[in-house]
């Protein structure tokens, strides 16, 4: 018997997967027909402010404009799995920022905003060696937030999916930090699934919104190219790693909608929290 030609396995392992599918009574077809139903209607009851919202932003960040107006999926040097380009970069915007209050508030930390010298240097470094990481070996911390000797913070960072074993290295890391007063932060798309090994989970896009909030405050024409390079960041965390898109001229896949509302809603509270803080 002949073998099929190569453009055929694809749909052939398609047909076989299909086959292997439990049967749907009727009424399970109907339940999730109607769930898909409501999905499409919530987001196209949603992209008429998703649009309003998008436009109020880049009206917000003038003379630049919105984050997702440049298309960074084109450029392969910021693809997800580049996480030593998305941990350079983000060094380079901390440092940028170097307000304690402000960088507290894009790790989303108390502690940071409440112990550092609001008048002293803050400086932060890649690639730090430690004593200890993975059992019996040495490890290597992402970033290291620190104000003179005092470390402040430390940032472990994921731009992809990870297991549970790429955690345990953690375990390591805390033994190497002496000072209480260091912050142990686990930087990643999505929450862990299971304990990080005291490391406090700090969300991509989190440390968006935060930086949305703050880049209308720094459009003075002497921070102007800089803020410009932050929000290119914002922008390719936004689309590489969250899977957003801009809303215009064509409005996002049914299932980003929602995720897109909620995002922009909370960089409009940013802004106003911190508009009403600069007043």
């Amino acid at each position: 018997m002949a073998s099929l030609p190569a453009e055929w396995h694809a749909p052939r392992r398609l047909i076989v997967a299909h086959s292997r599918l439990p049967r749907l009574s009727p009424s399970a077809w109907h339940s999730a027909k109607a769930l898909i139903r409501a999905c499409q209607a919530m987001s196209e009851a949603e992209s008429g402010p998703l649009v309003r919202m998008y436009k109020a932003s880049k009206e917000r960040m003038s003379p630049l404009s919105d984050p997702l107006d440049v298309q960074f999926p084109l450029h392969r040097q910021l693809s997800s799995s580049r996480e030593e380009v998305y941990s350079d970069w983000l060094q380079w915007v901390l440092e940028q920022v170097s307000d304690a209050h402000e960088l507290g508030c894009i790790l989303g930390s108390q502690n940071l905003c409440q112990t550092a010298d609001p008048h002293g240097r803050i400086s932060v470094e890649r690639e730090v060696p430690v004593e200890h990481g993975y059992t019996d070996q040495t490890g290597r911390l992402d970033l290291v937030v620190k104000q003179g000797s005092r470390w402040l913070a430390v940032i472990e960072v994921k731009t992809r999916a990870y297991e549970d074993t790429d955690l345990k290295k953690h375990n390591g890391y805390r033994k190497s930090i002496n000072s209480a007063e260091t912050e142990l932060i686990f930087l990643s798309v999505n929450p862990p699934s299971s304990d990080p090994f005291g490391f406090r989970s700090l969300l991509w896009s989190d440390v968006c919104v935060t930086l949305r909030g703050i880049a209308p405050l720094r459009l003075e024409r002497e921070r102007l190219l800089a803020t410009a390079l932050i929000l290119a960041f914002v922008g390719a965390v936004e689309q590489n790693l969250l899977g957003f898109v801009s809303p215009e001229p064509t409005l996002p896949p049914t299932g980003k909608v929602p995720r897109m509302v909620d995002h922009f809603t909370k960089a409009q509270m940013e802004v106003d929290h911190w508009r009403a803080r600069n007043q």
